[in-house]
């Protein structure tokens, strides 16, 4: 059964959207603790009165870098820069509009379809054809990925990709990445070495998901080490 963790402080939000999500089928179960360490598939945010743009944006954060999981959000608050923001993050869908609560459990149900009945897994399919799904464009700071489809970075989006393409199939730790990246400030302060270092992956996911509608994973996130690009399946 397809497990989905819960984070809200909104009662209301959380009873309507647990109703809808165990109708379709799907195991719910609330997280009310970072710490806590559990076992979905994907995670639904409620933010609202009690809980403020800062709370969610930490969830997200928080999410992409331990739970590994597709993100939806329902915010009727969100306003649009805090949408865009949330987006670039790199979170799967936000629902803004209380009519229309039930949306969250549609965009689930359509990524597990979408996921289960066209993708295995692409860059299996460009090994199999003996190609590489990802080539790096030194001149245009960008990245190619599967089918010709172009990534522009920033400068400092693309050394992290060079370095990880450097070390293709090997951990870089988040050591190893703000010694490449960061100034000497960020570098000695692990903390927010790991916290920039994160918070550039997050930005260069974000940017593939936006091109390639997020069916491509490159970047793997080895936990409490640091991070893997892979080009295998």
């Amino acid at each position: 059964m397809y497990k989905i963790g819960i984070v809200s402080t909104e009662s209301e939000s959380h009873s309507t959207i647990c109703t809808l999500l165990k109708s379709n089928g799907y195991e719910v179960r609330a997280i009310e603790d970072k710490k806590e360490r559990v076992s979905i598939e994907s995670l639904v945010i409620l933010g609202g009165d009690q809980m403020k743009f800062r709370q969610v944006q930490e969830w997200v954060i928080f999410a992409q870098e331990h739970l590994k999981t597709p993100i939806w959000i329902f915010f009727p608050q969100c306003s649009e820069k805090e949408r865009d923001i949330l987006l670039q993050l790199g979170v799967n869908g936000i629902v803004t509009k209380p009519e229309r609560i039930n949306e969250v459990a549609m965009l689930i149900r359509n990524y597990i379809i979408k996921i289960d009945s066209k993708f295995t897994y692409i860059s299996s399919n460009a090994n199999q054809r003996g190609e590489s799904p990802l080539e790096l464009k030194d001149s245009k700071l960008s990245i190619i990925i599967e089918n010709g489809k172009e990534v522009q970075l920033t400068k400092l989006e693309y050394r992290l990709v060079k370095t990880l393409y450097e070390n293709k199939e090997e951990v870089c730790t988040y050591e190893m990445l703000a010694q490449t990246l960061l100034e000497a400030g960020a570098q000695a302060d692990f903390v927010l070495g790991q916290n920039r270092v994160a918070n550039i992956i997050c930005k260069i996911r974000a940017k593939i998901a936006q091109v390639n509608r997020g069916e491509l994973n490159l970047i793997k996130t080895i936990r409490s080490r640091g991070y893997m690009l892979t080009l295998t399946a």
